[in-house]
């Protein structure tokens, strides 16, 4: 027994509508989102389903990374002297689109704004 399309369409709806997003006069979706909670409130879920698939990913490479990352007694702000370099190669691949990635979801990230 499967779910009829106008049933689909419900649960679609309901679950946009839990996002936080409404479903306008014209068919368009709008979201208002009052402040950065907000923000990552809508984006929660996906970071979710993104860290889980980076799991493998993390279990093989995160000891070959760790080095680069300090925790934050370790940060000291007034030294950081930010540069950009090009990835050349598989390994600062990794370091950059992995790590980075893994960074940015978990909110780990400093604020850009």
């Amino acid at each position: 027994m499967g779910i009829s399309a106008d049933e689909l369409k419900l649960l679609v709806l309901e679950k946009i509508q839990e996002m936080g997003f409404t479903l306008e006069e014209d068919g368009t979706l709008s979201v208002h989102l009052a402040d950065k909670e907000s923000v990552r409130q809508l984006h929660e879920p996906a970071c979710r389903i993104e860290l889980a698939l980076r799991q493998e990913w993390l279990k093989e490479n995160l000891p070959n990374y760790l080095p680069f990352f300090a925790n934050g007694a370790e940060v000291i702000p007034d030294r950081i002297d930010p540069v950009l370099v090009e990835v050349t190669n598989e390994y600062q691949h990794g370091l950059f689109i992995g790590l980075w990635t893994i960074v940015a979801l978990t909110g780990a990230a400093p604020e850009l704004a």
